[in-house]
């Protein structure tokens, strides 16, 4: 292998598309949550063969919701058996199922990420639909005491100005730390939605409203992981955050760092845009080399340098470009850069 070759460090695999949430701002809406789109055991299992053939020794599990897949627990026991480790991403309401728990314990990921999407049994139903707010706060409790985890959340208006709140359910989960994400654009139809999505210069002012809050409220174990250009934010705040280790930016897609599998062996580029493909297992790959050829040939290149671009002449001259990037791509499907990215 040349050293200018593209070779994911990680990789993140979509297990399946059935869910027992309706989260209003979910990026997989168009999906329809179809119970019917997952993954075999065995495709998922020989994808695994190809990813540690690359080099890759960390597995990030999606749906969906993870959970529902039928095999979780055989395909654990044979990551656990190849050596890979797998970190499984789950709104955790089937963990408060005690015979389910019992079973999966036994047989669990390397890691768990616990997703947040309330903080009461009103909010709950508001914004998934789901009335068990008794079972999630169970199965939430369980996943951060077994993985000594963290958990996290997507700020959304709806959750506008109850983030703080959040925050402190979260401890009194038991989760270890909090992850801040920001809502992103979704997919409808033929259109992109931005219902849920709050306006850059809104998230910014805000987050800076409540951090004194949010910091206590987790004892400062609160990351913000940044979809929007950090000239949105004060310098001195970008700074600050910084240097607590609270600050985190540039994605996989903007590295080149990871791969994502749908639950059909396509490859994607984010997992936020499932329509647009870069090939699929056993079409258009079907072995290590071959996919490495993928991600590496002409046209897979010229995608990710049109993502990767420079958003606005700003960024060109920017000190903090490499941390920022920009901001996330796909912020530009509904915003101008020229008047989001202002420059410090």
């Amino acid at each position: 292998m040349r050293n200018d070759l593209v070779i994911p460090k990680a990789a993140w695999l979509t297990l399946n598309r059935a869910c027992n949430f309706r989260c209003k701002w979910c990026y997989a809406q168009e999906t329809d949550y179809n119970s019917d789109e997952q993954l075999s055991l065995d495709q998922a299992q020989d994808i695994v063969e190809l990813l540690i053939s690359i080099g890759v020794k960390s597995i990030l599990l999606l749906g969906g919701e993870p959970t529902l897949w039928p095999w979780l627990i055989e395909f654990n026991c044979f990551c656990n058996e190849k050596g890979i480790e797998t970190v499984i991403v789950t709104n955790a309401m089937r963990f408060g199922n005690n015979r389910y728990w019992e079973e999966y314990k036994n047989h669990p990921n390397t890691d768990c990420g616990v997703s947040l999407k309330s903080y009461s049994a009103e909010s709950l139903k508001r914004d998934t639909g789901v009335t068990s707010f008794g079972l999630v706060t169970k199965g939430i409790k369980r996943a951060t005491d077994f993985f000594k985890s963290g958990a996290s959340v997507t700020y959304n208006k709806l959750c506008e100005n109850s983030l703080v709140d959040i925050a402190r359910y979260a401890m009194d989960c038991g989760a270890k730390s909090l992850n801040v994400n920001f809502c992103s654009p979704t997919f409808k139809g033929n259109g992109v939605d931005i219902e849920y999505m709050l306006p850059p210069h809104v998230i910014a002012s805000n987050v800076i409203r409540d951090y004194e809050d949010l910091c206590r409220a987790t004892d400062g174990h609160i990351v913000f992981s940044m979809r929007t250009p950090l000239c949105n934010w004060p310098e001195d705040f970008v700074k600050e955050l910084e240097l607590k280790n609270q600050l985190m930016t540039v994605c996989q897609l903007q590295k080149r760092s990871g791969i994502v599998f749908d639950c059909d062996g396509s490859i994607m580029m984010c997992n936020g845009l499932f329509n647009y493909l870069l090939g699929k297992y056993r079409k258009d790959f079907s072995n290590g080399e071959e996919l490495l050829t993928l991600l590496n040939n002409e046209q897979t290149s010229s995608y990710y340098d049109a993502l990767r671009s420079y958003p606005s002449e700003k960024c060109k001259s920017c000190k903090w470009y490499g941390k920022c990037a920009g901001g996330c791509p796909l912020m530009w499907l509904v915003y101008n850069p020229e008047e989001v990215i202002k420059g410090f």
